[in-house]
């Protein structure tokens, strides 16, 4: 994982941790590496294209989606950071590091990456163009739920009904597209706390004051 200078040019400390917390960030780490080594197996830039016919059936779909062997590893590395019960889900490690941040800026840093994985989460990215919106929250569950960790049949049914709409391929492809997404505001949280451990509890942020409006700070 790339760490350029300028992610981590401003350096805090932060309240001390339990050790409870220390863990859960020393996993979230871990988990954070996996995922990037399983997503540098397949660096392509994700391209679509498409038409459309009235009536918003999708007449073709083409995207550089990989294999849905590499989907579902990364689907399985990025759980981690999606499922409400893991530890290590994305929003609980940051609400825990800006509870414990004592500088502005690290905080206002923390909350901007909240936001940005809060609006990629709700973004619609394909399925929106193709006429029949929906968000990346609701695909990921769909597939996650319905295919790839559990065989719930109302939401195979629903997963269903979608693709019949947008085809199976574009549905895919905005499950690959936001798992990368929300992938990236991941690696950011991890630059974070690279270097934090039980000797050395700081925060790395760059050295830049983040505010955020009063809408944002409200959607963070």
């Amino acid at each position: 994982m790339t760490i350029f200078p300028y992610m981590i040019s401003h350096v805090t400390e932060i309240e001390c941790l339990s050790q409870t917390e220390l863990k859960q960030l020393q996993l979230f780490k871990g988990r954070a590496e996996d995922l990037a080594l399983s997503q540098a197996k397949y660096q392509n830039v994700p391209m679509a294209s498409y038409s459309k016919a009235q009536g918003s059936r999708v007449e073709s779909f083409n995207a550089n989606t990989p294999d849905i062997d590499h989907v579902t590893n990364l689907a399985l590395k990025f759980r981690f950071f999606y499922a409400d019960k893991e530890p290590t889900q994305f929003e609980k490690v940051a609400n825990l590091l800006r509870r414990k941040a004592k500088d502005e800026w690290a905080v206002n840093y923390i909350d901007r990456l909240k936001l940005f994985f809060k609006e990629s989460m709700k973004s619609k990215d394909i399925t929106a163009n193709l006429g029949h919106p929906i968000s990346n929250r609701e695909i990921i569950n769909l597939w996650f739920n319905s295919n790839f960790f559990h065989s719930d049949l109302k939401k195979r049914e629903k997963l269903a009904s979608i693709h019949q709409v947008v085809g199976e391929q574009a549905s895919l492809f905005q499950l690959y597209l936001a798992i990368v997404k929300c992938s990236s505001h991941i690696q950011a949280l991890y630059v974070v706390i690279h270097k934090l451990n039980e000797d050395n509890q700081v925060l790395c942020t760059p050295s830049y004051h983040f505010r955020l409006n009063k809408q944002n700070q409200a959607d963070a």
